[in-house]
Formats: C-alpha cells, sequence, structure tokens
C-alpha cells in the first residue's frame, strides 16, 4: 500500500492498527501464522 508522504499520519495509523491486531491473534492463537499459511495454500473449495 503505497500511502505517499503525505499522508503519513494515515500510514502510522495503518502501521498501529495492524500491529495491535498481530499482537492480538499470536496472543490469542501463538500457531496462527502457520494456520493462516495452510489456509491460503489450500483453500476450503479443494479438501475432499
Amino acid at each position: 500500500i503505497g500511502l505517499g508522504l503525505q499522508l503519513w499520519i494515515a500510514g502510522a495509523a495503518f502501521f498501529a492498527l495492524g500491529h495491535m491486531v498481530a499482537v492480538w491473534a499470536a496472543r490469542h492463537d501463538p500457531q496462527f501464522v502457520d494456520v493462516a499459511r495452510r489456509h491460503l495454500r489450500f483453500p476450503a473449495h479443494l479438501q475432499v
């Protein structure tokens, strides 16, 4: 996402929000990255 130098406040807010979501997800489930990666690799409509 290229916000440009004129929208640095929006970029900082986007970064802070994304970081808070990542911290919450890591505290809630420490293996959420592996699960998300597996989910993206094998979509649900391809499961048998």
